[in-house]
C-alpha cells in the first residue's frame, strides 16, 4: 500500500500545472457525483415510502 501511494505521487509530480488541475478537477467531479447519486437514491426511497 506504501508503494503505491508513492508511485502515485511520483506520476503527479511529473505532470505540468494544466494537467495537475485537470486531473484534481476530475477526481472532485467523480467524488460530487458520487454525493448526488447517494442523495438522489436517498430521495427516491422517500418517495417511494410516502406513496407505499
Amino acid at each position: 500500500m506504501k508503494g503505491f501511494i508513492k508511485d502515485i505521487r511520483e506520476r503527479f509530480t511529473r505532470l505540468n500545472k494544466n494537467q495537475r488541475i485537470i486531473l484534481l478537477a476530475t477526481a472532485f467531479l467523480i467524488v460530487l457525483n458520487f454525493i448526488i447519486l447517494i442523495l438522489g437514491i436517498d430521495i427516491i426511497f422517500r418517495v417511494l415510502e410516502k406513496i407505499g
